[in-house]
């Protein structure tokens, strides 16, 4: 979906987009880990929050 040149991701397309199951993105909202849009009873993901959250997520290599 995009209006305004804002593309909106339903969870089907955003868990696609992660390659994570939707109970793992709901579970995710529940707990507030991802930033997300709410519309009313609808939840829609802006895709650069879907970014930061795995950047968020990514651990650097441990060195000796």
């Amino acid at each position: 979906m995009e209006k305004n040149g804002i593309e909106l991701l339903t969870i089907d397309e955003a868990a696609e987009l992660l390659k994570v199951k939707k109970s793992r993105l709901r579970k995710a909202i529940f707990r507030r880990e991802v930033k997300f849009v709410k519309l009313g009873a609808l939840i829609r993901f802006k895709r650069a929050h879907l970014l930061e959250w795995i950047e968020k997520g990514t651990m650097e290599p441990v060195t000796a």
